[in-house]
């Protein structure tokens, strides 16, 4: 009781009018200024307003709850309108959302069900799909009156927590650059040239310590690594002189890596390895500074 429900598209306010009579705080957004007036007139909280982006706020956010019922498959950036109603959305809250029922237009082969204003048309599966793409978890759906309507139940997704990828990044970035001061510059090496050793050649900030980029895959030879222009070189060009260290970013190929390393130079390069977001040296050679 007395919970604040938002009804997306109200129209002149009717369902407005019923979840007031069912207890609920009922405001109402429409984007027909003459509806408007109409539901003003009648008492309702209404305001003019579209939802086509997330920096479109109604005035009595946030809300608990919301419906929008068979006015999604009229708006046409329908993605950007549900990211807008989640965005105005206390967490935990629930929403129904009802759209016809293209299952059931396919099935009785209803084609003049097709209207001109009706800019989408779902399947259950394309609901689920749409809904769960733009902040929610669907809890039902499901056709209702006498299944020309898909009904769907849904509550506002909690937002992923991603502060501990951004803690284990700025613990990876100090563990490079105290593993990387032991040596005179550019006199370090890394091996592999996949994709996370190039995102972490740029993320890590390391590119001016980086003598080459070793990585046994010829066509990746003779070229520079995308952001640092890092030369990308054939494993034999560790045989001259110039580099102490070398750090192994291969993935799954790295223990087979160290183990080639330190079959054909021994300990002549430090070699580490990336493990448990840090640093770990796996060979103690004599390039030490």
């Amino acid at each position: 009781m007395g919970r604040k429900v938002l009804e997306v598209g109200c129209g002149q306010g009717e369902y407005l009018t019923v979840l007031g009579h069912a207890g609920a705080d009922a405001y109402g957004i429409e984007h027909k200024p003459e509806s408007v007036q109409v539901c003003l007139s009648r008492g309702l909280k209404v305001e003019q307003l579209f939802l086509d982006d997330q920096a479109s706020k109604a005035q009595h956010g946030p809300f608990d709850a919301f419906v929008i019922l068979n006015f999604l498959e009229h708006i046409p950036p329908a993605h950007m309108t549900l990211r807008a109603i989640a965005a105005q959305l206390n967490d935990g809250a629930v929403g129904l959302v009802e759209v016809p029922n293209l299952d059931m237009i396919i099935e009785g082969r209803l084609f003049a069900e097709f209207i001109p204003d009706h800019l989408y048309y779902f399947t259950r599966k394309s609901l689920i799909n749409l809904l769960e793409a733009n902040g929610f978890d669907t809890l039902a759906c499901e056709p209702v009156w006498n299944n020309y309507v898909l009904s769907a139940t849904v509550r506002k997704r909690v937002p992923v927590d991603l502060s501990a990828l951004h803690t284990s990044q700025l613990a990876l970035k100090h563990s490079f650059h105290t593993f990387l001061s032991q040596f005179e510059a550019q006199r370090v090496a890394i091996w592999g040239a996949g994709h996370q050793s190039l995102a972490l050649l740029s993320l890590m900030d390391i590119a001016l310590h980086i003598r080459f980029v070793v990585d046994s895959a010829p066509f990746k030879q003779g070229r520079f690594t995308p952001v640092t222009h890092i030369p990308i070189v054939a494993p034999d060009a560790l045989d001259s002189d110039g580099v102490q260290a070398i750090i192994v970013l291969a993935a799954s190929y790295s223990n087979e890596v160290i183990r080639t390393l330190k079959e054909r130079h021994g300990n002549r390069f430090t070699v580490a390895v990336v493990r448990n977001n840090g640093i770990e040296t796996v060979i103690t050679g004599s390039g030490i500074a």
